[in-house]
């Protein structure tokens, strides 16, 4: 059974869930240093992917994604333990 998407408002600070950088195979690279400051929420799309989030990188790009891929950078270390 999957996990509830987490929930995200604007202003939030993210970065990639552990679980999502090991399902795709990026351990190294830009991916799993990224942060980004969420900027606008979308209604959710399911309850274990959640909203689409939209996202300003802290280089300035603007990007967005599912909420289930992203961790907010409070919780990266808590969330990595988990997910081992």
């Amino acid at each position: 059974m999957s996990r509830p998407a987490p929930e995200f408002m604007p202003g939030d600070r993210i970065a990639y869930s552990a679980a999502f950088l090991r399902s795709t195979g990026q351990h190294s690279g830009a991916a799993p240093s990224m942060r980004a400051t969420v900027t606008s929420v979308g209604s959710p799309i399911s309850k274990s992917a959640g909203a689409i989030i939209q996202f300003r990188t802290d280089d300035g790009f603007d990007s967005g994604g599912l909420a289930c891929n992203f961790t907010l950078v409070s919780r990266i270390a808590a969330d990595a333990a988990r997910s081992s």
